[in-house]
């Protein structure tokens, strides 16, 4: 397939957090700028997180990047020994999810690369929940929803299945969960069956809102809740 070079990237939202070498931001954005070769569209937004993971032993480097583009969002979470490897591995992420995003394929890929952080291993007396998601209100095809996943780097995808217009997960091991056949259970008891098991996440129907909801573990060893709006 042919690429088409759209105009320049926006200038990047850069933030850091820890120790990072001086020389950091502007290596990031000059790996970025070869982007626009492979975008099917112009980017609207560009968001770069670059910060020290004290706890992750020889990948502490960690860059988080999201591209806003045609109304969708393109991410990398990634970690490295080196800032100047996790920016890399977060440029090669990206221009591999641009190309999907722009080839159209019928099928994402759905290998795992070995980008990703180490989770912080946390005592469940010491996790929180620490942030609530919502998920989009609009139905999509499980097939759809399989390319938002790769396309944002999540592990799993909540959705509303627009062929039972249920809500759904699906997970990267092509893994489709139904809240048809979920259990009921509050978000304490979902977290408790969470901490029980060795998932990385619990799919349940909260009895509040009689939708399916999800409760997972973050990379930083914290909960995370994820529901309708």
């Amino acid at each position: 397939m042919r690429t088409v070079a759209h105009s320049a990237l926006p200038e990047a939202e850069l933030s850091t957090a820890g120790a990072v070498p001086l020389g950091t931001d502007e290596y990031t954005r000059k790996r970025l700028a070869g982007l626009t070769r492979v975008a099917p569209a112009p980017v609207d937004r560009v968001r770069v997180r670059l910060s020290r993971a004290t706890e992750s032993g020889d990948r502490s480097a960690v860059v988080k990047a999201a591209l806003h583009i045609s109304g969708r969002v393109v991410r990398a979470h990634v970690a490295a020994p080196t800032f100047r490897e996790a920016v890399d591995r977060m440029r090669d992420v990206l221009h591999h999810r641009l190309s999907v995003l722009g080839s159209l394929r019928s099928e994402p890929p759905h290998q795992r690369a070995e980008h990703r952080p180490a989770r912080v291993r946390r005592d469940p007396a010491d996790r929180d929940l620490v942030r609530r998601k919502t998920y989009a209100a609009e139905p999509m095809s499980v097939l759809d929803a399989r390319v938002d996943m790769d396309l944002l780097d999540h592990d799993f995808y909540l959705f509303v299945d627009q062929e039972t217009g249920r809500d759904a997960v699906v997970a990267h091991d092509d893994t489709v969960l139904d809240a048809d056949a979920a259990p009921v259970l509050t978000v304490a008891q979902a977290v408790e069956r969470l901490d029980l098991s060795d998932e990385p996440f619990v799919f349940f129907v909260d009895p509040d809102t009689g939708r399916g909801t999800l409760v997972y573990l973050r990379y930083d060893g914290h909960y995370g809740l994820i529901g309708p709006r």
